[in-house]
């Protein structure tokens, strides 16, 4: 068995450059590509690695020339489960960022996939309950006897309304899109 983990990257926008770099980081972690709908944005990404990993547009491609033992998903929400399913049946390990679909049809196409897994992880990045402060929270929440009842706001900052996470077919909007993580901190916090 190989001491190094090979991870092929899917997308190559702010989170998948943010995941790509930290790899380049851990000792024994290889990003063997970068897959994205057009090859300017791989290659850009690519640049910033060294130049040196390889670029495709086509998934099942780079999977097949890569060989990779997992995949970590960051394209535009609306593309997660189709990826995500993918990889499972491929017998892939997979980190993807949150949401992981955006409709019941693909939460059923993820599940299929990951009921017929034998040793495949799937994580979905919500990451807002390893912050140090939820953590806190929870603790101090831990000595209330009654049972919790939760408000939450949130400045999530503002977006432009032409922005891809406002359509509900691509980005599934604030609530599906974003909205998501605040109710994974509140169930963690309770």
């Amino acid at each position: 068995m190989s001491n190094k983990i090979n991870i092929l990257s899917v997308g190559a926008g702010f989170m998948g450059s943010l995941h790509a770099k930290a790899y380049e980081k851990i000792e024994g972690v290889r990003n063997v590509g970068i897959v994205t709908r057009n090859y300017s944005s791989s290659e850009q990404l690519a640049n910033e690695l060294g130049g040196d990993v390889p670029r495709f547009t086509n998934f099942e491609e780079a999977i097949g020339q890569t060989s990779p033992d997992a995949v970590a998903i960051s394209t535009y929400t609306d593309s997660h489960f189709h990826y995500v399913s993918t990889a499972l049946n491929r017998g892939l390990h997979v980190f993807v960022e949150k949401p992981l679909a955006l409709d019941l049809a693909g939460l059923d196409a993820v599940r299929e996939a990951y009921e017929k897994t034998h040793d495949q992880h799937l994580m979905v990045g919500f990451n807002r309950r390893f912050s140090p402060h939820a953590s806190k929270i929870r603790e101090l929440l831990s000595t209330c006897s009654e049972p919790p009842c939760m408000v939450m706001t949130v400045n999530a900052g503002k977006i432009p309304t032409d922005h891809w996470v406002h359509d509900p077919t691509v980005g599934g909007g604030r609530v599906i899109g974003e909205g998501c993580h605040w109710i994974d901190l509140m169930s963690f916090l309770v």
